[in-house]
């Protein structure tokens, strides 16, 4: 088995589409803190000098932001195990290792967007390192059930000597969903509700489509580091 990035997103994009709706609720139930806060600050005026006031409000968006990509994160890694498997993960089931694992890959997800904004902010190719090393850690930390810096370590040892090819996994998704956020917003006023909706409804599209690459590159990478067929690693994931 190989890993290319156009190998990897080929993969992702089947598992996805194969049980479309599942992974559309998955993002859909697991975004519902950051949609929420998302209408609220749409609805609050904050009077001009009352900063503390704003940093309140951006600091629940930002936790329920991390709360839902817990969520997220959670849910999808354990149903694309499932399907990679030939078994079929309920709601529930999906639900319940999303509220297990939140807490730590809620952790992993603000360390990892921390580094890699700086990363970015001082120069690019800092940024494109600390993506590609960290891209597989929240489906470490959940298959092999690891704490949050050996989820880091686990992520590095498996991306390495092959991170310009798991880095291009991230930004042909991220390159696509700017297509269609320009396409969007070229065809419907952005001060609409419409416009709105819509957004929403493109994001929690790639929420589910991230995920599911971020799930398949871990499970490429296993196989091609550790040697493991099919029935060894179905034993990791149980």
């Amino acid at each position: 088995m190989e890993f290319t990035w156009g190998s990897v997103v080929s993969q992702a994009f089947g598992v996805y589409f194969k049980r479309f709706a599942t992974y559309f609720l998955i993002a859909l139930v697991a975004s519902i803190p950051s949609l929420l806060a998302s209408i609220a600050m749409r609805s609050v005026t904050v009077a001009a000098g009352e900063t503390g006031t704003l940093l309140v409000y951006r600091l629940i968006q930002t936790l329920a932001w991390l709360l839902s990509q817990g969520l997220a994160a959670g849910m999808v890694v354990s149903t694309v195990f499932g399907q990679l498997q030939g078994k079929t993960v309920s709601l529930g089931d999906a639900l319940r290792t999303g509220v297990s694992f939140a807490m730590p890959v809620m952790l992993v997800v603000f360390v990892s967007a921390l580094l890699i904004t700086v990363g970015f902010a001082l120069l690019l190719i800092p940024g494109l390192i600390f993506l590609s090393m960290l891209y597989v850690a929240t489906p470490a930390l959940i298959a092999e059930k690891l704490s949050v810096g050996g989820a880091f370590s686990r992520s590095a040892e498996l991306t390495k000597g092959l991170r310009n090819h798991v880095v291009s996994v991230p930004f042909a998704l991220g390159l696509l969903a700017l297509i269609i956020f320009w396409a969007l917003a070229r065809a419907v006023d952005e001060t609409t509700p419409g416009h709105f909706l819509l957004s929403e409804l493109i994001s929690t599209v790639f929420v589910g489509l991230n995920g599911v690459a971020a799930a398949v590159s871990y499970h490429r990478l296993r196989r091609i580091r550790d040697g493991l067929d099919e029935d060894s690693l179905a034993a990791v994931f149980d």
